[in-house]
């Protein structure tokens, strides 16, 4: 404690020899090989700057250098051994979720293996999310479940509060949901869980800090990988987030979540660790970072869902038996985490603000799947508002309703987990690894589709008895929203109900039509959009179909140019493109008419290579459809359709393998 460390490096030529070392009036000898030589020396505490001087003999042959000595900065350096879960990725999301599973069991071996290590050596774990430790709790024997128990209470092992890394597309509801893995774990009896940890990605919804505080978790740590995204801080901070309502969490932006293993603490080599650290330090005194306290999470190995390993146990041992400071220790999150609140904590900055992900490149490349968990999303808060009516209007809600409700979330949380394609999805798009890994990554999507409709339809079931019956077939509209809404609703008719052929009318109880319009189907039925007027909040309008006939709709369109209230917008019929928006009620033009390419206009774009990391898309070549022309327009009561057709490359080599329709509404501003 009482003495300074040096490392001096002292380049030999000759065969090995032993060197006679002077620094600051200490002397001590080496032994040196030829080449680079790294020498440690040693002299008092050093309390305020000055010089000293370094020499090295070898051979009767000495070499000296005046250098500057300054006192050295406070560390102290907590590693935090984690799997970072990637569901898929690596290897396909069959393998890696058992896996992490028995990584836990991984854990509390390695746990017993560094009983007799010094405290600051010993094997210590976190677990990343609930979904892995729900799991164990349900797949493992008692007497391993014990194990567990009790290597948490003795702070051995810790235990989070999300479910998964999440990315962008995870709205409120679905947040909510996701931390019911958490009140699972406190009904278990596991206390102490006060850390919400998101890594890989680059924010996280701000809604969880309006959840956070009244689950008793005080701590978020950002574990982020700005491999290709701008990062909101270019250092390690800390900082209160603080939610639209005024609570609090203390965030941590720290560096990537494997930056212990970029400082090799789990290094099979002690001086590889050893002299990497040092620099790392060093490095980081002359950023003047402003805590001295440092978090840094590490994999058992450099890889997405590494297993655990013991290497960083046994290099921190030596390292402490070595140094005094800086301080190294395996810890847990709010072990650090907590030492900054109580050293730094006052003073530390409050953002008020949206933490949006900045790479959440994965939904362009599901589209499909994205708008089905989309509409699952939008879904399920209106199904769960209808259920709760009924069970307010007194029905008698299904006995297993809750697990029906899991399943859907679940089905929901795991597309929303952050992972998109697997780690040689753009070298190698049609291998087994990434199709396996596109297949169910998909399958998640569509199961919450499908069970969020089956959902949905005992939620109208059990709204039924609020309708009354009519003589006529009837259209039931219900407002979720606690505010009075109007607007686009879609709907699917049986053609026993309603066909277009029959040119029949819908109207509301006062016997106003209402405007629908059939978008397409088949031989059973139709999807139709209706706009529908106000509905009351929390309510219901009934609108029924009558046989009578229907005025039908009627319009014209000659030339390039469509005019309503709210827009005068122009075609160009060469390019089946729009040339012109101009907003009547903002008094401007919306388009730009530099741009190259126009609105609507579809670009086929061959690039040279796929992947972007390089952060420059390279050669690429862009064309746009050819033998484009107008196909017709056709009139309607919601919206009017005018419609092109063209070839492009980007379709099947067959004759107007391109098509585009522009709707003009009648209704409404769109």
């Amino acid at each position: 404690p009482d003495k300074y460390c040096y490392k001096l490096t002292y380049n030999h030529f000759g065969a090995p020899a032993t060197a006679k070392v002077n620094f600051d009036g200490n002397e001590s000898s080496a032994r040196v090989e030829f080449g680079d030589n790294t020498i440690d020396v040693f002299t008092d505490k050093v309390t305020a700057p000055r010089k000293a001087l370094a020499s090295v003999e070898v051979n009767g042959k000495t070499t000296s250098i005046e250098v500057e000595l300054v006192p050295a900065h406070d560390w102290h350096v907590n590693f935090v051994q984690h799997t970072h879960t990637d569901i898929g990725y690596t290897r396909a999301q069959t393998d890696i979720l058992t896996e992490h599973v028995r990584y836990i069991d991984y854990a509390l071996d390695y746990c017993d293996a560094t009983d007799d290590y010094p405290d600051e050596a010993k094997f210590r774990w976190t677990c990343e999310n609930t979904w892995a430790v729900e799991t164990f709790l349900k797949s493992r024997p008692q007497s391993q479940i014990d194990r567990l128990v009790r290597r948490v209470k003795e702070g051995r092992i810790e235990l989070t509060a999300m479910m998964f890394n999440f990315d962008g597309l995870t709205d409120e509801r679905s947040l909510a949901a996701s931390m019911n893995g958490l009140k699972t774990l406190k009904d278990k009896g596991f206390t102490g869980i006060e850390v919400a940890t998101q890594n890989d990605v680059d924010g996280v919804g701000w809604a969880l800090t309006e959840m956070w505080p009244d689950m008793g978790i005080k701590y978020l740590t950002m574990g982020v990988n700005t491999h290709k995204a701008l990062p909101p801080f270019y250092k390690t901070t800390y900082f209160w987030w603080e939610s639209p309502s005024g609570k609090r969490t203390m965030a941590y932006y720290g560096p990537h979540y494997m930056q212990g293993n970029w400082v090799k603490c789990n290094s099979l080599d002690f001086n590889e660790f050893e002299t990497t650290l040092l620099s790392h330090l060093g490095d980081m005194s002359n950023d003047r970072e402003s805590f001295d306290i440092l978090i840094y999470e590490f994999s058992g190995i450099v890889t997405d869902n590494s297993a655990p390993t013991m290497y960083a146990c046994d290099n921190i041992r030596r390292w402490n038996e070595k140094y005094a400071s800086p301080k190294v220790k395996l810890a847990l999150l709010r072990e650090g985490l907590k030492d900054v609140e109580e050293k730094y904590g006052d003073g530390l900055m409050t953002i008020r603000a949206a933490w949006p992900d900045w790479w959440t490149d994965g939904f362009a490349s599901g589209a499909r799947e994205t708008y089905a968990v989309r509409t699952s999303h939008g879904e399920m808060n209106s199904t769960l508002t209808g259920l709760s009516l009924a069970s307010l209007n007194g029905e008698q809600l299904p006995k297993d309703l809750d697990r029906t409700v899991h399943e859907v979330n679940e089905a929901i949380l795991f597309y929303d987990e952050h992972t998109y394609g697997a780690h040689c999805s753009i070298s190698s798009p049609f291998n087994r690894e990434t199709m396996d890994q596109r297949a169910v990554k998909s399958s998640y999507a569509w199961e919450a589709f499908r069970r969020n409709r089956m959902l949905r339809e005992i939620g109208i079931g059990y709204l039924n008895g609020l309708v009354s019956k009519s003589d006529v077939p009837s259209i039931v509209v219900y407002n979720p929203l606690s505010w009075n809404h109007g607007g686009y609703v879609d709907i699917y008719i049986d053609n026993a109900v309603m066909t277009e052929k029959d040119n029949a009318r819908i109207v509301d109880a006062e016997g106003n039509e209402v405007f629908a319009q059939r978008v397409r189907g088949s031989n059973d039925g139709g999807y139709w959009q209706m706009w529908v007027g106000d509905v009351p909040a929390l309510g219901f309008r009934q609108y029924f179909v009558m046989k009578d006939a229907s005025k039908k709709a009627e319009g014209s369109f000659d030339g390039n140019t469509v005019e309503n209230k709210w827009y005068k917008l122009v075609f160009d019929m060469e390019r089946g493109a729009i040339a012109s928006v101009y907003d009547k009620e903002l008094g401007c033009e919306l388009t730009d008419s530099e741009a190259p390419y126009k609105l609507g206009e579809l670009i086929s774009e061959q690039l040279e290579y796929r992947s972007l990391d390089q952060h420059r898309i390279g050669n690429y070549t862009r064309e746009t459809p050819t033998g484009i022309h107008f196909t017709g327009y056709t009139p309607g009561k919601v919206w009017d359709s005018y419609n092109f057709a063209g070839n492009s490359r980007a379709g099947m080599r067959q004759k107007d393998n391109f098509k585009v329709e522009y709707r003009v509404y009648r209704n409404t501003k769109r």
